[in-house]
């Protein structure tokens, strides 16, 4: 929990070491585990590790789409967008109604190199919802796949 807190308040470097700590105690600690995935993945840092603790937190919450997703993110951010496909469409089976799935599965789709699938997933995601950073990244990609 105070990794989660710290992490709300900007503090990530605190954050990761709390996260850490969690770990040292306990490998398995699936919420730390999926946290600090995220983390490691947002910022393209040891990207293997993001997907070992994200496969940590996804065996101990198998239909658990936030973790799902984090698995698959971290897969994206390897470059690995096959892999990450099938994670997203279960986030999206999962939660339909969930914007940020919509987005990641488009993400993936367009990485894949499958524009129809993407923009697809895209619209679905625009239409889902996102924040307004993200409804933006999602215009640009959109005005890509649609010229």
């Amino acid at each position: 929990m105070a990794g989660m807190i710290l992490r709300q308040q900007g503090k990530n470097d605190l954050a990761r070491a709390r996260y850490e700590q969690a770990l040292g105690l306990d490998p398995n600690a699936a919420t730390a585990a999926n946290n600090l995935a995220w983390m490691l993945a947002e910022s393209g840092q040891e990207l293997d590790r993001a997907v070992d603790l994200a496969k940590i937190a996804t065996a101990a919450s198998p239909d658990n789409p936030v973790v799902i997703d984090t698995l698959g993110w971290a897969w994206l951010k390897k470059g690995e967008a096959q892999l990450a496909i099938p994670l997203f469409q279960r986030c999206v089976a999962l939660d339909s109604s969930n914007g940020w799935y919509h987005y990641h599965l488009g993400l993936a789709y367009d990485r894949a190199g499958d524009s129809d699938r993407a923009r697809a997933s895209l619209e679905r995601a625009y239409r889902a919802g996102t924040n307004t950073a993200t409804k933006a990244e999602i215009d640009k990609l959109l005005a890509r796949l649609n010229k």
